[in-house]
């Protein structure tokens, strides 16, 4: 049986998507007839992971982990005790550590390395994967790569690492630390057997800081759109489909700090637009929605229902007529799971971003939705509703897309590279 070990610094119970990925290809893996295991961080907070159901196949196959991160760095401080716990926080681990100190696996080499250790030799591992971000911990399991010569290595990408210019504080570090990062970013491309990411947009980084002896060895293997989620959806918001003089644009999930200029731009200007038609565009927003986004709602063009179960996503979804995603400038390229998700439920997508990118181009190009710029955002809101009137979408093109971006055809992929 082949056996293969996840390292998933983020994995449900723990909130966030970061644990979404592995969560669900760990539920198909082992419905393949693999031996799987799961190293992973305890959850330090009251809420729980949307994905929690998919691990029920894997109740004894998960270890939790204390990563000794600090709690404060991991929550935007408010008051002002909690700010002075944040910046004592902080001033702890730059001292630690001579990398980036918003890496929140900087401190749990020491549990992880005997952890796995521990599990490779008494199961039998001939596959260890280690996904990112956070991204040290890539790092710290070359160690267990020299120890076992045989064991595929494979390091998987999610977000972008030292190029990264939308998350994870790269942004603020010194010049001296992030050089130390990209060293060790460098001596992963290197020694991994194999790379993975979500896009194959992030490849030309990789080659670039490593070189184009790693080409062979990088794959992509796509987030994957779960069918099984969709049975989830509630009934919750059914009320909003007898609303038929208004047309609603659904946004579920995270909307990044990097993505303000747009998203204000983009209020602004349905705003303007509502205000000289019959026709009404409103905006739904669930999720984690930072101020920013906060202080434009007015529940009469923009509407805010908080953090939502996924049925109750799935169910906002379903009784809008659009899905929206806004992208940062460094990931206008992304398809995410949201944007299956949009097209599962039959909803045109619409793209908004500062600059057009691979996403955008893509949806324009393929009749699936309709593209946002900073410079033609009045003139696309009038496509929205000659779009909602039509009707005219590539319905059997969305029907491929779900089929070769399932968790199913992306498992088949994975299975190519493991041992």
């Amino acid at each position: 049986m082949k056996g293969v070990l996840i390292v998933s610094y983020t994995f449900p119970p723990r909130p966030g998507i970061g644990g979404r990925r592995w969560a669900k290809f760990a539920k198909y893996l082992k419905r393949k007839g693999y031996l799987v295991k799961v190293i992973t961080t305890k959850n330090p907070f009251q809420d729980e992971s949307q994905w929690q159901r998919d691990i029920t196949e894997l109740k004894e196959d998960v270890y939790y982990l204390d990563d000794r991160y600090p709690f404060w760095l991991s929550v935007n401080p408010a008051t002002f005790k909690e700010k002075l716990l944040y910046r004592a926080s902080l001033i702890y681990v730059k001292a630690l550590d001579n990398g980036n100190y918003f890496d929140k696996s900087i401190l749990w080499r020491k549990k992880l390395l005997e952890k796995t250790n521990e599990i490779v030799r008494r199961f039998g591992i001939n596959n260890l994967i280690c996904t990112v971000a956070p991204f040290r911990s890539s790092y710290y399991l070359l160690e267990i790569k020299k120890l076992f010569n045989q064991l595929n290595y494979i390091v998987d990408y999610r977000d972008p690492w030292t190029n990264n210019q939308t998350a994870y504080g790269f942004q603020t570090i010194s010049n001296k630390r992030l050089l130390l990062e990209i060293e060790m970013e460098r001596q992963v491309l290197h020694n991994a057997d194999y790379i993975t990411s979500v896009s194959q947009e992030m490849f030309p980084y990789f080659f670039k800081i490593a070189g184009d002896i790693i080409k062979p060895k990088c794959v992509e293997i796509k987030n994957g759109f779960d069918s099984e989620d969709i049975e989830l959806k509630s009934n919750r918001f059914d009320f909003l489909s007898n609303e038929n003089n208004n047309i609603r644009i659904a946004f579920t999930g995270t909307l990044y700090n990097k993505t303000e200029s747009i998203f204000k731009k983009f209020v602004d200007a349905l705003v303007n637009f509502n205000q000289n038609n019959d026709k009404q565009i409103i905006l739904h927003l669930a999720g984690d929605i930072p101020d920013f986004g906060l202080k434009l709602v007015d529940n009469k063009n923009v509407f805010y229902w908080g953090k939502l179960s996924l049925a109750d996503s799935y169910s906002l979804i379903s009784n809008s007529h659009f899905g929206a995603l806004f992208l940062t400038n460094d990931l206008n390229y992304s398809f995410s799971t949201k944007f299956y998700e949009y097209l599962a439920f039959r909803k045109p997508v619409l793209v908004a971003s500062e600059n057009e990118g691979k996403t955008a181009e893509f949806i324009t190009e393929n009749n699936i939705g309709i593209s946002f710029n900073k410079n033609n955002l009045l003139e696309q809101f009038k496509r929205v509703i000659e779009l909602s009137n039509t009707g005219m979408m590539n319905y059997a093109l969305m029907d491929e897309l779900l089929n070769k971006n399932s968790i199913n055809y992306q498992t088949e992929k994975l299975d190519e590279i493991l041992k």
